[in-house]
């Protein structure tokens, strides 16, 4: 799942596309962030700050 994600945010300018765009793409984004947080919490890991 990560790895499609990866592909996703490579190849799509989340930001400077128009605003309904990045607003919409900005949505995957956080859903992804959202929905990988709760994985990592379900496994017992915990989240990076930062790489």
């Amino acid at each position: 799942m990560t790895w499609l994600f990866n592909q996703f945010y490579r190849d799509v300018p989340v930001i400077s596309s128009e605003k309904n765009i990045a607003e919409s793409r900005l949505c995957v984004v956080r859903a992804f962030e959202f929905t990988m947080g709760n994985l990592l919490w379900l496994l017992g890991l915990s989240e990076l700050e930062e790489m």
